[in-house]
């Protein structure tokens, strides 16, 4: 199923047996390809606790702003995942980045993700336009095919393949909420 990152971003973590909260997901980090979620931030659930990541594989469902996990187990040190550490230190997130073509055309701001949530794999970004292009649409959808490299301040993207959010061909359903 697709959902949108929106929906994960500031959602609580539950474990499934207690029903407790364990902390609650403050942001996401991406390969440098832009390709897959590599891991999710997590703040703790309570005052002076460690951050800790999430790894996809370890989430047990998706629900309406709240992520079940197994246990709270499931939670580790940025170090127990292989390169992660780096990732975080160059801000390795496509969200609220400029995204910028080959020959550097500005094309907006990524706004939102939508990923396939079997894998974390990133299907597109929504971007909110530039100047230039918000003539053309309020909202843009760049295809994760396109995107080329995450830097630390900017998202490298193919010079073409965007599309307006209006278009015929993005029919698949996206969802913000489990169905049910």
């Amino acid at each position: 199923m697709l959902r949108q990152t929106s929906s994960i971003i500031d959602a609580s973590i539950l474990e499934l047996d207690s029903g407790n909260s364990v902390g609650k997901i403050r942001n996401l980090i991406t390969d440098p390809q832009g390709k897959k979620i590599m891991a999710f931030l997590v703040s703790p659930s309570f005052p002076f606790g460690p951050n800790r990541v999430l790894a996809p594989v370890d989430i047990v469902e998706y629900g309406p702003q709240i992520i079940i996990i197994r246990n709270k187990e499931a939670l580790i040190e940025p170090s127990e995942i292989a390169t992660l550490t780096e990732l975080i230190k160059q801000k390795i997130t496509p969200l609220n980045k400029v995204v910028l073509t080959l020959r550097g055309k500005r094309l907006g701001i990524v706004e939102d993700l939508v990923i396939e949530e079997n894998g974390a794999t990133i299907v597109r970004y929504y971007l909110k336009p530039s100047l230039i292009t918000l003539l053309a649409s309020s909202e843009l959808i760049l295809p994760a095919d396109n995107v080329i490299q995450i830097e630390k301040n900017r998202v490298l993207a193919k010079d073409n393949g965007l599309k307006t959010k209006e278009s015929p061909s993005l029919s698949k359903v996206v969802s913000k909420e489990p169905a049910s």
